[in-house]
């Protein structure tokens, strides 16, 4: 399944990547920067990041479940 922007393939679908602990450290830099802007992404898993074709960098979407870091649910 590709996004329906033609931006990447889901994360759930890539068998290897180039380097493992590059991307694991692009996506916890996604998360801190969420973070800081005071956001915590309500659904972060392998169906809502997709690896952009172009240049290999994931981007993350579905941003509706979204909560505050202030939120009493919320876990940082």
């Amino acid at each position: 399944m590709f996004s329906t922007h033609g931006t990447g393939s889901q994360r759930r679908q890539i068998d290897e990547v180039p380097s493992p602990g590059k991307l694991y450290s692009q996506l916890m830099d996604l998360i801190v920067r969420f973070a800081h802007t005071g956001l915590i992404h309500g659904d972060f898993n392998e169906f809502n990041i997709l690896i952009r074709r172009s240049d290999g960098e994931p981007v993350v979407i579905d941003f509706p479940q979204m909560v505050s870091t202030s939120h009493e649910n919320a876990e940082w």
